[in-house]
């Protein structure tokens, strides 16, 4: 009699331990959520067992391990703030395998200049934009991430506009050196990575996306996008960068 194998579909994590070897760093926080990234060590081991197809998880935790239940719980005023202060990304995840995900965005408004003049410059310019610098000197939150790319103008910098505003009803900006602009929806492949957001650690880890993309028989459309979230003040490790090609699913 042939026995049919059965598909494993829950996943037991002990994390229950004193974390002893990463004193003194463990004794307030749990060793499972010392930071790697932009994220908690525990979530890779989510993120690799639901990539192997595990639907039910289950965390045998000790005393003082409370911020692993916390951190996988729905925090209800943190999502409340972060929707009202249009912090929260936007996008329908496709896909997610070991390297990357692949996400589908709705079409964008983002206000954008051209990096002629150096990256300050760029910056500078924007960033007056939506601190009043506008036709009706509205100030507007600033939200993540900062775009670059480069076309047929040359290399710019977007930053987007919460979804309140659309390119017809946002501010008209004061400086001719700033244009309103929509960001194409539509599937976008996205590679994080830590470290500098200089250009050229974006060009290397692009290259590196690139050859995931071709092994996976991926099309790109266009050139990549640099993608970056965090200030110059944060610790180039924890640091999230990301690279975007846009992509066709036919």
């Amino acid at each position: 009699m042939q026995e049919t194998s059965k598909k494993i579909r829950k996943a037991i994590f002990p994390v229950g331990g004193l974390g002893t070897r990463f004193l003194p760093a463990t004794k307030s926080i749990p060793k499972e959520m010392l930071p790697v990234l932009d994220r908690p060590l525990v979530q890779y081991a989510v993120d690799e067992a639901l990539e192997a197809g595990i639907e039910e998880f289950i965390f045998v935790t000790g005393r003082g391990k409370s911020a692993i239940e916390d951190y996988f719980d729905h925090s209800i005023e943190l999502e409340k703030n972060l929707k009202d202060n249009n912090k929260l990304e936007k996008f329908d995840l496709i896909k997610k395998t070991q390297n990357y995900e692949i996400r589908n965005y709705s079409d964008r408004p983002s206000i954008q200049t051209i990096k002629n003049s150096g990256e300050d410059t760029a910056f500078r310019r924007l960033f007056e934009y939506i601190s009043g610098s506008n036709s009706t000197s509205s100030k507007i939150n600033m939200t993540a991430p900062v775009i670059e790319f480069e076309d047929v103008n040359g290399k710019t910098m977007n930053f987007f506009l919460p979804e309140i505003y659309s390119k017809s009803n946002a501010p008209k900006p004061n400086s001719e050196n700033i244009n309103l602009v929509t960001i194409k929806g539509g599937p976008y492949a996205v590679i994080k990575y830590s470290g500098r957001s200089s250009y050229d650690n974006f060009l290397k880890h692009a290259k590196i996306f690139q050859e995931f993309l071709i092994k996976d028989n991926v099309k790109t459309i266009g050139e990549p996008i640099k993608a970056t979230y965090n200030g110059p003040m944060t610790p180039f490790f924890l640091r999230r960068n990301e690279v975007m090609f846009r992509i066709n699913l036919k």
